[in-house]
């Protein structure tokens, strides 16, 4: 499976591995590199008025663009979690199922022993006149 990025999961894990062995610093500068990369530069200076909203129409779209991968993201996040959650709801139901069925399998008389123990235990119940 790809992933937004243009990686494998397999990738993605890996680089999250370089990641943990590289410095504080160097995430940092990693960090200010890519953010210098996406900045877009603003020229404002000997621009008439129609460069002028060309540039801001631009910027404009970007905007729409970066709100609408934030939309993306945030429902993408929200769907995932609701599966994790539902998914261990299920895996609870499961485990619980498995479970009764564990204790179904023994049969429980409520008497805590046979019923010749209690014969020997009261003799004077109906159960050993009954033997008698």
């Amino acid at each position: 499976m790809v992933s937004s990025a243009g990686g494998s999961k397999l990738s993605n894990i890996l680089k999250a591995k370089e990641d943990m062995l590289k410095s504080p610093e160097q995430l940092e500068q990693e960090k200010r590199d890519i953010i210098s990369s996406r900045l877009v530069d603003l020229r404002l200076d000997g621009q008439n008025k129609d460069d002028l909203m060309r540039q801001a129409q631009e910027f404009h779209e970007l905007l729409i663009n970066l709100h609408s991968q934030i939309y993306d993201l945030n429902e993408k996040y929200d769907r995932q979690r609701y599966d994790m959650m539902e998914l261990a709801e299920r895996a609870r139901q499961i485990e619980k199922g498995k479970s009764k069925t564990r204790k179904s399998n023994i049969v429980h008389t409520g008497l805590g022993g046979s019923v010749f123990n209690l014969q020997e235990t009261f003799p004077h119940s109906p159960v050993s006149k009954i033997g008698k």
